[in-house]
């Protein structure tokens, strides 16, 4: 008579079982965690991003809107007028505009330039301060004057005038912005050509 098989016995059949199992656990276990670090990785990765979009969305965008030599509003006694004033007093005036384009107030708000006659820095008087904060889609202006013997060679075009324009602002977030602008005067349209601009 024959012995009976091992693998028919039940403690030998249910070990097999139970092994198999704990083979299909280990490989479930493996893939579940390898899954696992792929979703973790791509939330991170969408954190960033998200971060990174909500950064640029959610703050001031400071862009100048205008330079010339004088505002452009009804009521002023023509620029050919101004123009001859000018001369005779030997003033340059300066406007320079800028807007808040962003969704989000700017504050600790800046204004400098350099106006420079023939390549050389000139010195400017300026009448209006700095603004303390600019709301979005509101404007602020800063207006000087350059008093200087060339005002008439500028005002005829055998003189250059250049202005090197650096506004500087905060956001709510702490963060330090700049717009760097160059604009230069055209004597025969008596306007700033504005020769490009870089945004930090």
């Amino acid at each position: 008579m024959k012995s009976p098989s091992r693998w028919r016995e039940p403690i030998t059949l249910a070990t097999i079982i139970i092994a198999i199992a704990a083979v299909l656990n280990l490989a479930a276990t493996i893939y579940i965690g390898s899954a696992t670090r792929q979703y973790v990785q791509a939330t991170d990765s969408y954190v960033r991003v998200s971060k990174d979009q909500f950064s640029t969305s959610q703050r001031p965008y400071l862009g100048v809107v205008f330079v010339g030599l004088y505002p452009t509003c009804d009521g002023r006694p023509s620029v050919k007028t101004e123009l001859e004033s000018n001369r005779r007093s030997n003033t340059l005036p300066l406007i320079i505009s800028v807007q808040n384009f962003g969704g989000v107030p700017a504050r600790d708000v800046s204004i400098s330039f350099v106006l420079k006659i023939n390549g050389q820095a000139q010195p400017t008087r300026t009448n209006t301060a700095d603004a303390i904060a600019l709301f979005p889609g509101q404007q602020f202006s800063r207006s000087s004057a350059t008093f200087s013997s060339l005002v008439s060679a500028v005002l005829d075009g055998s003189a250059t005038e250049d202005v090197e324009i650096e506004v500087k602002y905060r956001g709510y977030l702490d963060e330090q912005y700049m717009t760097k602008e160059h604009a230069k005067y055209d004597s025969t349209t008596v306007t700033f050509d504005r020769m490009g601009a870089e945004y930090r």
